[in-house]
């Protein structure tokens, strides 16, 4: 998707036509295993029920700042729900904002030199978070406060990613132009795919 096709699709959906500017330009997504899509305008989230239909506003948890990106989680039965990368104040890292119990744990600082995160993907307890080309694995901390770098793929990307996610054994970049597909374990590409060359620049995507 293209950040200003979403961004109209929410606005149609959430903000009155006489308040233009309520939405956001920019918005994430994240596909959920039990179908569902989630959505975000950067400040609220949004519902897309599985096999399509009319979004729908989730009310339940507010996360008092600015959301970065999307991931989902699911339990045992498999209900799904959106997790947000939140950037709550400037000088703090993000949090990682569970949708369900509204508690967010932060993302434990990296030292001095750490890049801002801008993209996450939640998968079976690891969080992949991704800044410019680069990107890291984090895991929660014995203590469970927080969640703290475990490995550091480095400059994986071949330019900036617009959004992380999985499928198998295989990790998905997506970049405005491409989507490059590389093996988890070992990070050797293994596939990879481009935009026509009139096509939209892509903000983001999910499998």
């Amino acid at each position: 998707w293209s950040s200003d096709v979403c961004s109209s699709d929410l606005a149609a959906t959430a903000a009155p036509a006489t308040a233009p500017g309520a939405v956001a330009a920019a918005c994430a997504i994240a596909c959920a295993a039990d179908g569902q899509i989630f959505l975000s305008d950067g400040l609220r989230f949004f519902q897309l029920p599985a096999g399509g239909g009319t979004l729908v506003p989730m009310r339940s948890c507010h996360p008092n700042g600015s959301i970065l990106d999307l991931g989902t989680n699911c339990d045992g039965s498999g209900t799904c729900w959106p997790v947000a990368l939140v950037q709550q104040h400037l000088a703090l890292p993000p949090i990682v904002l569970e949708y369900r119990s509204c508690v967010g744990l932060p993302l434990l600082p990296r030292g001095p030199e750490e890049h801002r995160p801008q993209r996450m993907h939640l998968r079976s307890g690891q969080l992949y978070i991704a800044s410019g080309k680069e990107a890291m694995q984090f895991q929660r901390e014995p203590s469970g406060q927080g969640w703290q770098p475990e490995w550091l793929f480095g400059a994986v990307g071949r330019q900036a990613i617009t959004s992380l996610d999985s499928a198998a054994e295989n990790i998905l970049l997506f970049y405005s132009d491409s989507i490059e597909v590389r093996n988890m374990a070992t990070l050797q590409k293994t596939g990879a795919w481009s935009l026509p060359s009139d096509a939209t620049p892509a903000a983001g995507g999910c499998a």
